[in-house]
């Protein structure tokens, strides 16, 4: 339940963002703009990821009748820093492919998939409780979300500023492009779930967790 929140979640607030960067970063000629649009992009999700996390944590209460599960009450807070650090993790692969650093994709990606998931098995392993292995991915994720800062911060260019007027039609341009692409995911993605919404309201937790696992889609 708590991946089908995240990827309900990925797909109408953040699945848009990357093609709108590797667009506007694409068509960029000079490195100063491509970091105006990469940052405007940055700003977005920031801004996206936080308040997402405020609006998860507020309306945690709801969420868990929706899906009929009281336990997501107390996982949601962590699971909240999972899905803003999947946003910021996302950033990686446009920024590399819009400065021609494509070869260091493999290694990062790599490095992340570690990061974020070693933490989450040992913790399974020693501890076994579902809010603690939640805690230890939220903490992976954070982890792997400071390498990603690390790495976009060491790329050339990245230290110019770039001033907020700049900033602000870099982001209204992303905005345009990104709104339609989210309104056809959000239609998409509500077509893709909607019967694990129905498993999950008329069926036990067991039951839906079968569903999940062995259900990815219906032709």
């Amino acid at each position: 339940q708590l991946f089908l929140l995240q990827a309900i979640i990925i797909a109408i607030s953040f699945s848009a963002i990357p093609s709108s960067l590797l667009y506007f970063t694409g068509r960029a000629e000079l490195w100063v703009e491509k970091w105006r649009y990469i940052k405007s992009g940055m700003l977005v999700v920031i801004v996206t990821a936080v308040s997402l996390f405020f609006a998860a944590n507020w309306l945690r209460d709801s969420i868990a009748s929706a899906f009929n599960n009281d336990t997501l009450i107390d996982l949601i807070p962590s699971f909240s820093v999972v899905i803003g650090s999947t946003m910021l993790i996302g950033l990686l692969s446009p920024v590399l492919i819009a400065f021609d650093k494509t070869e260091r994709q493999v290694y990062l990606s790599l490095l992340v998939a570690l990061v974020t998931t070693l933490p989450t098995i040992c913790m399974a392993y020693w501890s076994g409780g579902l809010l603690d292995i939640v805690f230890a991915l939220a903490a992976g994720n954070l982890a792997a979300v400071l390498i990603v800062m690390i790495v976009i911060g060491r790329l050339e260019g990245f230290q110019e500023v770039v001033s907020m007027r700049d900033l602000g039609g870099g982001v209204a341009k992303l905005l345009a492009y990104i709104l339609p692409l989210m309104l056809a995911a959000s239609v998409a993605i509500i077509g893709l779930k909607l019967d694990h919404f129905i498993v999950m309201q008329t069926l036990t937790l067991t039951a839906y967790g079968l569903y999940s696992a062995g259900a990815i889609e219906i032709p």
